[in-house]
């Protein structure tokens, strides 16, 4: 009986876990001007911006490479901003997918294709995932398309430090 009431408490707390974490993921729907904006008003000394969505692979390979560089530098070194590219009916795999990462934020994408893909950067063809380095004044400094590994992501952030 004791096992069994210690199980149920662990699946319980498990759950709660789960659930709480699911609620605190936040997607806010923005345009490419809005996420311009908060780019610079950052004041982290690299803001590293990953543009990426729940159904493709590759993003999904690399997110916890982001997560993982976020929270070994530090808010003081580096910004993380994620952007979903899903569609605005899939803000609840967005979310859940954000709660299982470990990552409390993204925002979603907004506006038309073309418009968005060419305010960051007239180099990017809208493959994902496309991530954008910024330096602390807001300057775009690098730019990728497609997967990176943890290794590369750390090196080219910590050139810009």
């Amino acid at each position: 009986m004791y096992r069994l009431t210690l199980c149920l408490f662990a699946i319980s707390l498990l759950w709660i876990g789960t659930t709480q974490a699911q609620t605190t993921a936040q997607v806010q729907p923005a345009t490419a001007d809005k996420i311009l904006e908060a780019i610079r008003n950052s004041n982290a000394a690299v803001k590293v911006v990953n543009i990426w969505a729940t159904w493709c692979i590759p993003c999904v390979e690399e997110f916890p490479y982001f997560v993982k560089l976020a929270q070994t530098l530090g808010p003081d070194k580096v910004a993380v901003f994620f952007v979903s590219a899903d569609f605005d009916d899939d803000v609840a795999s967005v979310r859940a997918f954000l709660a299982q990462q470990g990552a409390a934020f993204s925002f979603l994408k907004q506006g038309s294709d073309d418009a968005f893909v060419r305010a960051f950067s007239p180099q990017w063809t809208g493959a994902l995932p496309a991530t954008f380095l910024y330096d602390a004044s807001g300057r775009l400094r690098d730019f990728w398309e497609g997967k990176t590994t943890y290794e590369d992501l750390v090196k080219r952030v910590e050139a810009l430090l």
